[in-house]
């Protein structure tokens, strides 16, 4: 991903649909999660926010965790925001995103 950085947009596709299976959700998740912080990672916020809005509950939860690897100060309104969401998995996730970038911005 580090070498192919344009690849980014089309793994983050991938949450878009709820028929993406389980196994390709927890493989992308692997991915991300090696990008933790990283400036690649923060450069998807606009498109991680845009997917937290989604109608879909676990495309919101998957955002709001990807959201709070960002690091960035940026995600933090979005990330509150979903604190309050209608779903209690979307607001469990956001919960720890939200501690996660507070404790960032230590």
């Amino acid at each position: 991903m580090k070498r192919k950085q344009d690849t980014l947009p089309l793994l983050l596709s991938l949450l878009e649909s709820d028929q993406t299976p389980m196994a390709a959700r927890i493989g992308e998740g692997v991915v991300l999660e090696e990008l933790q912080g990283s400036d690649l990672l923060q450069s998807t916020l606009p498109t991680l926010i845009a997917l937290s809005q989604s109608s879909h509950a676990n495309t919101r939860a998957d955002a709001a965790h990807y959201l709070g690897l960002t690091h960035s100060s940026d995600a933090i309104d979005r990330v509150r925001e979903l604190h309050n969401d209608e779903n209690s998995d979307v607001r469990e996730i956001a919960a720890d995103s939200l501690n996660l970038l507070q404790a960032e911005m230590k």
